[in-house]
C-alpha cells in the first residue's frame, strides 16, 4: 500500500521544484568557491560546472512548465545559505576549496538518486534526471582529478 500511495501522490512539479533549488544552491556553492580560488585552471574547469548547474535550472523549469507549473525562478529560493556559504569560508586554500565543493557534489549526486528514484516516474523526467546523475558524478570525477588523492 505504501509504494502504490507514494505513486498515487507523485507530484512531478513539487519534486521538479525543489530540484530546481538544489541547483540553484550548487550554482551559489561554485560561485563562492570560484571567487575564492588562486588556480586559474581550477576556476576555469569550475565555471563549466557552474554553468551546467544553471542549465538543469533551464531544462528543470521547462519541465515543471510541461507539467503546467510556473517556473521556478530564484525569487522562490527560500533557504539561507549562509550555512554554506559560512563552511567554505572557513576553508583555506584551493584543496580545501575543491574538498568542500565534492562534498556538495556528492550530496547532490545522492540527492538526484534518491528522488529520482520514485516507481512510475514520467520517461522525459527519468532521461533528464539520468542525465543531470551523469553530469554531477562527471564533476565528482574532476574535482577528485583536480586534486589527486582525495577519497570518494
Amino acid at each position: 500500500m505504501g509504494a502504490m500511495q507514494t505513486v498515487k501522490t507523485f507530484d512531478p512539479i513539487r519534486l521538479l521544484r525543489s530540484l530546481a533549488e538544489l541547483d540553484y544552491d550548487m550554482v551559489q556553492a561554485y560561485e563562492t568557491a570560484i571567487a575564492m580560488l588562486d588556480d586559474v585552471t581550477l576556476e576555469q574547469g569550475m565555471r563549466a560546472y557552474l554553468e551546467d548547474h544553471r542549465r538543469h535550472i533551464v531544462e528543470l523549469n521547462a519541465q515543471i512548465v510541461a507539467f503546467g507549473g510556473r517556473p521556478w525562478v530564484d525569487d522562490d529560493f527560500r533557504h539561507v545559505l549562509v550555512e554554506g556559504r559560512v563552511f567554505l569560508a572557513s576553508v583555506v586554500g584551493d584543496r580545501g576549496v575543491m574538498k568542500a565543493m565534492l562534498n556538495n557534489e556528492k550530496q547532490t549526486s545522492r540527492t538526484y538518486v534518491l528522488e529520482t528514484s520514485i516507481p512510475g516516474l514520467p520517461p522525459a523526467l527519468r532521461n533528464l534526471f539520468d542525465r543531470i546523475l551523469e553530469e554531477e558524478l562527471d564533476h565528482r570525477w574532476w574535482i577528485r582529478r583536480a586534486w589527486y588523492g582525495l577519497e570518494d
